[in-house]
């Protein structure tokens, strides 16, 4: 559906430029050309991610560059950009890691803007002022996008992967094994069954044909000193914390379980780790504090029963190197 949408839009935003004469202004493209050009890093701005956000940047600034060369000395530069703009949109997620993406946007965006290149394209081919020929062929470009079925126009497809087991230990294996066929972690909570049995569930993902690009590291420990640890080791190796849970152990108390990812093929920024763990708020809301004095902030909180019956609080936070 976003490519229907995406296509849509495109031809009714051109149709209105021309019958108000918006498109008369040799501004109007160029000026769709940076503003689509600039979503990508108001996307890595909200999924958090500098890396992202940095390479986004420097995308954006060619494709500036690009619809301004369209404004100055030639109006087929402004093509150009929006068409490779377009084609960026079919490849970028294997380009860049950038979270704040929706899932819907390659589809939309890129179609948007290769039918926006083609009808600047057939404008600039045109070369004199047509309206009532231009406005009747618009219009029934908008129409055909309108009935056309979305059957022709696939959108990307979502595959989901449930992973449960008793054994912590097994996680780490089939977290890795999933990766390998193109899935990434999206969730993961730790409980009781129906049938009485407790086990570690997860959810992965996979969008259309993704191959191999991360690896996962699980930590599970009943002792907070040893997560601290384990969890500075790997982070020192690359990987980047996701998610935590709890799971109860046969010894009656709760592990925490940490998920770790790494990227293959985009280095993510090292952090150093701090581990909280403690049976009253009040005390957790100090040691935030003096963490948040010096650069902590907390990525992880829960909540879990100790092997002789008392409730600890577990927050994980983290700074930059």
């Amino acid at each position: 559906m976003g490519y229907v949408i995406g296509g849509v839009l495109a031809v009714l935003v051109s149709l209105f430029a021309r019958v108000v004469r918006l498109d008369r202004d040799r501004a109007f493209y160029p000026t769709v050309a940076i503003v689509v050009a600039h979503y990508y890093v108001l996307f890595a701005v909200m999924g958090g991610s500098v890396h992202a956000l940095a390479i986004e940047l420097m995308v954006m600034t060619a494709f500036v560059f690009g619809a301004v060369a369209g404004l100055r000395l030639n109006m087929w530069f402004a093509v150009a950009a929006l068409a490779g703009h377009g084609v960026l949109d079919a490849f970028h997620a294997g380009l860049v890691d950038n979270p704040g993406v929706p899932v819907w946007w390659p589809a939309f965006c890129g179609t948007y803007d290769i039918v926006a290149a083609a009808l600047l394209a057939w404008l600039l081919m045109e070369r004199r002022v047509l309206f009532p020929r231009t406005l009747a062929v618009l219009g029934a470009a908008a129409f055909a996008c309108f009935v056309a079925s979305p059957a022709s126009a696939q959108q990307l497809r979502v595959e989901h992967k449930v992973l449960a087991t008793s054994k912590t230990s097994t996680m780490e294996t089939e977290l890795n094994a999933a990766a390998d066929a193109g899935y990434r972690f999206e969730q993961v909570m730790g409980g009781e069954l129906a049938v009485g049995g407790k086990e570690v569930v997860v959810v992965m993902s996979r969008i259309g044909n993704a191959g191999e690009r991360y690896d996962y590291r699980l930590l599970a420990t009943t002792k907070t000193s040893t997560m601290q640890k384990e969890l500075q080791e790997a982070a020192d190796q690359g990987f980047e914390y996701r998610a935590q849970t709890v799971f109860t152990s046969a010894f009656g108390g709760d592990e925490v379980v940490v998920i770790l990812e790494r990227d293959r093929l985009n280095a993510a920024p090292r952090f150093t780790y701090r581990l909280m763990a403690t049976t009253r708020t009040s005390t957790l809301e100090k040691e935030l504090g003096q963490a948040g004095d010096v650069g902590y902030e907390i990525v992880g909180l829960t909540v879990g029963k100790t092997a002789i019956g008392g409730t600890e609080l577990v927050a994980i936070t983290r700074k930059p190197h």
